[in-house]
């Protein structure tokens, strides 16, 4: 049978034959939400986990690909330009839509990822703030 246990930052999943997968919980916006009651409160399912009082459902594959809490690390870069700059100009989307890509946030039970061309796309949005910002600076007098 499998168990499942949390800490303040990961939900472990122990399977039958001894191995543990982790979720870091903050990827799940609706499970960083919840109580402690409410995280201890699930079912097991056929191909993963629910969460009825957050109407939450985790796959079990999910826990055993847990890499990196980013999937998306940008370094300093949100630190000084605007991410609902970059989400609305490069993306037309808003500031949530882009940070839950960068994090690999679940909805709908699955983990967001970038698309290739949206991967394409945020290579060249970076390029083009990177080149305006270049641009600025050699005109300005020294």
């Amino acid at each position: 049978m499998k168990k499942l246990r949390f800490d303040e930052k990961y939900a472990y999943l122990e399977h039958e034959d001894g191995t543990i997968g982790r979720l870091v919980i903050a990827r799940s916006p609706r499970l960083a939400r919840a109580t402690k009651e409410e995280l201890e409160n699930y079912r097991f399912m056929v191909d993963g986990i629910h969460w009825p009082a957050v109407d939450e459902d985790i796959p079990f594959d999910a826990f055993d690909n847990e890499e990196t809490e980013a999937v998306v690390d940008l370094g300093a870069i949100p630190e000084y330009v605007s991410m609902s700059y970059l989400a609305q100009r490069f993306f037309g989307r808003s500031r949530s839509w882009l940070h839950n890509k960068l994090k690999g946030n679940f909805a709908n039970g699955k983990p967001i990822a970038f698309t290739p061309q949206e991967m394409a796309d945020l290579k060249k949005a970076l390029e083009i703030l990177s080149s305006e910002i270049k641009d600025v600076a050699t005109q300005l007098p020294c």
